[in-house]
């Protein structure tokens, strides 16, 4: 049987042991909303199962990070294209 647990009991577990994680309880709940975690909604209420939201950070642990964006240059002109009979 699984050890299911709401959002808040999950963060308790969460916390217990890891007292320094920057994880917060709204950052998990958004997780679970957007379904990047999976869950089981009773009612207004989210079940996690625990042994699935360990795999989870400890997988995220293991991802190694995105390559940042480059952004655009700056102090550059670019050429913007305007279409013929265009409203403004």
């Amino acid at each position: 049987m699984q050890r299911m647990r709401t959002i808040k009991q999950a963060m308790e577990h969460i916390r217990a042991e890891n007292p320094d994680t920057a994880l917060t309880e709204y950052a998990l709940r958004r997780m679970v909303v957007s379904k990047a975690i999976p869950s089981t909604r009773i009612g207004a209420k989210y079940l996690l199962s625990l042994d699935i939201l360990d795999e989870f950070l400890k997988a995220a642990k293991e991802v190694p990070s995105v390559p940042a964006v480059p952004e655009a240059p700056t102090g550059v002109i670019r050429r913007i294209e305007l279409r013929r009979g265009a409203t403004q």
